[in-house]
Parts: C-alpha cells; structure tokens; sequence
C-alpha cells in the first residue's frame, strides 16, 4: 500500500515538476552556461558568449550554445538537465521525511547534478570534439543522467534506512 500511494504522489508531482523545471530551463542553462565557461577559462578556452535560444514545446528543444575564438559548439540542454525534475518529485513524493531532512536532500541532490550539469558542458566542448569517433561515450553520458536521480533520491533519502535494516538486530553480535 506504501508503494501504491508513493506511485500516485509521484504520478501526480512529476509533471508538475517537469512543467516548471522546464519553464525555468532557458535560466537554468544560460546560469550553468556562464559557470561551464568561467570553468574553460581556466583550462584556456576562452569563451566569449553564452547564447540561449528557447526553443520547443515548453523549452524542452532550449538551446546552449558556447561561443569561444576556435568556434561555437552548441547542445540541446533539455535532454541533458531535465534530469532534475523527476530528482525533484521523488523526493517530494517520499513519505516521512521531515521538511528539515527534505530540504537538506533536495538541496544536496540539486547542487550534485548542478555540477554534473556544469561538468557535462565542459566535457561536450573541451573533450567531446576530440573523442568524436568514440560513439559509445554519448549513450554512456546518457545512461548516467537517466539514472542519477534515482542513484541520488536512493542515497540522499533512504540510505539511513537501508542501513538500518541491513544491521543485525542484536547489536552484540
């Protein structure tokens, strides 16, 4: 029964989360875009523009485009960053957490695919161009943001009681 009504809070939660997130996105983007290019600039790519075009049913087609000296390498940042709303809506459909502890995971998860966002950007305009013949780096990189925030809403929210439940009853033992 637990189950059944997790489904239906999440069911209910996720297109909400997804609807917001991506009217949120082209800002999103256009602020992990200027992180990404602060990022380059360390390495020596100097990026000279952060270009944002919404674009698609909701901005789910929101293009990034990073503009530098050596060119412009643009991507379609909705199939990438969308990851964040279903994050979201797991953990807002979890029953029992306290909003403290919710908070707290939803602000570590949030800031974790951040990054991984932001990481994400530099490898698509730092490394990517160079391993282009490596066809299966896409699907990997894809795979990982499918799964993230399962991995995250698994870890963040329920570790302690995997935990738990995992420990011998009889602490002596």
């Amino acid at each position: 029964m637990k189950t059944l009504g997790f489904l239906l809070r999440f069911s209910v939660i996720v297109p909400v989360c997804l609807i917001v997130w991506w009217w949120m996105m082209p800002h999103y983007g256009w602020v992990i875009g200027h992180a990404a290019a602060q990022i380059m600039g360390l390495f020596g790519e100097r990026i000279t523009a952060v270009v944002i075009e919404a674009d698609g049913i909701l901005n789910t087609g929101t293009l990034l485009t990073l503009e530098s000296n050596s060119g412009k390498q643009s991507d379609m940042i909705g199939s990438v960053v969308t990851n964040m709303a279903p994050f979201v809506a797991l953990v807002l459909a979890t029953a029992g957490l306290a909003v403290k502890r919710r908070l707290q995971v939803l602000g570590t998860g949030a800031a974790i695919l951040t990054a991984s966002h932001i990481i994400y950007l530099v490898w698509a305009v730092a490394i990517a161009p160079s391993v282009r013949d490596a066809t299966e780096l896409p699907i990997v990189v894809a795979q990982i943001f499918i799964t993230m925030p399962f991995l995250l809403w698994i870890v963040l929210a329920h570790w302690q009681t995997i935990l738990d439940r995992m420990a011998p009853d009889d602490p002596q033992s």
